[in-house]
C-alpha cells in the first residue's frame, strides 16, 4: 500500500487478520488510531490468543492491504512485546513515543533536545487521533408460527363376523319315554369385529 492511508480505508481494515512478515498470524485489527492533522491511518490495535486480552499497538506504515488480510512489515515475536493501547480515543505521547521506540522508528526530531530535558519548559504538540472500532446492535427479531394442517386419511381393514346355520337332519329312532310336542328356543351368542382409530401426536 501507499505510505499514507485516509480513514475511510482505515475504517475497512478493523476485523480483517494481521500477518507478519514471515507469514505468522499476529492477530485481528481492532481499533484504528489516525493523525486528524493529515487525515491518515497512523497506528493499528491487534488482539489475538497469544495476546490475550491486551491490544498490541503496530504502525501501519509500509503495510500491505490484501483482500482478506494485512501484512505488516514486522515479526509476529516483535508485535508480542509491543506497547499495549491504552484504551483512549486518542495515544497519549508518551504511549505514541514508546510505540516508536519499539518498532525503531523514532527519529530526531521526535526526541526532546537536550535543552528541553534540562529545564522542562518544551512546549509539547498534540495530534488529534480517531479510534474506529465496531459493537454488536440488534438487527431485529424472528417470528415463527406454527399450523395444525388436517389431513383425511384412508385405511382398508378386513373385518370378521360370526353366522349362524340352521342345519335340520331326520332321526328315524324311537323317542325314549314320553315325547312332548312344545314350542322352544335358545339364544347363541354371535361376535363381530368392528373397525377401532386411535389418534396418537407424534414429532416430525
Amino acid at each position: 500500500m501507499a505510505e499514507q492511508m485516509d480513514m475511510t480505508l482505515a475504517a475497512e481494515l478493523v476485523g480483517r487478520e494481521a500477518v507478519g512478515r514471515d507469514g505468522d498470524d499476529i492477530g485481528e485489527i481492532e481499533d484504528v488510531y489516525a493523525d486528524m492533522c493529515t487525515g491518515d491511518a497512523r497506528w493499528a490495535a491487534l488482539s489475538s490468543g497469544f495476546l490475550g486480552r491486551k491490544k498490541r499497538l503496530v504502525p501501519l506504515d509500509g503495510a500491505t492491504i490484501e483482500t482478506e488480510q494485512v501484512t505488516l512489515p514486522y515479526e509476529k515475536s516483535h508485535v508480542k512485546d509491543a506497547p499495549e493501547a491504552d484504551g483512549d480515543e486518542r495515544l497519549s505521547e508518551e504511549r505514541r513515543r514508546e510505540v516508536l521506540e519499539h518498532y525503531g522508528l523514532m527519529r530526531p526530531a521526535d526526541e526532546p533536545t537536550a535543552r528541553e530535558r534540562a529545564d522542562g519548559d518544551a512546549i509539547a504538540a498534540h495530534e488529534e487521533v480517531i479510534r474506529v472500532g465496531k459493537r454488536e446492535v440488534a438487527a431485529g427479531t424472528v417470528k415463527v408460527r406454527k399450523r395444525v394442517v388436517r389431513e383425511p386419511v384412508e385405511e382398508s381393514v378386513e373385518l370378521s363376523r360370526e353366522t349362524a346355520q340352521v342345519e335340520r337332519r331326520r332321526i328315524d329312532e324311537p323317542v325314549e319315554g314320553e315325547a312332548r310336542i312344545q314350542e322352544e328356543e335358545i339364544e347363541i351368542p354371535l361376535h363381530r369385529e368392528e373397525s377401532v382409530v386411535h389418534r396418537e401426536n407424534e414429532e416430525r
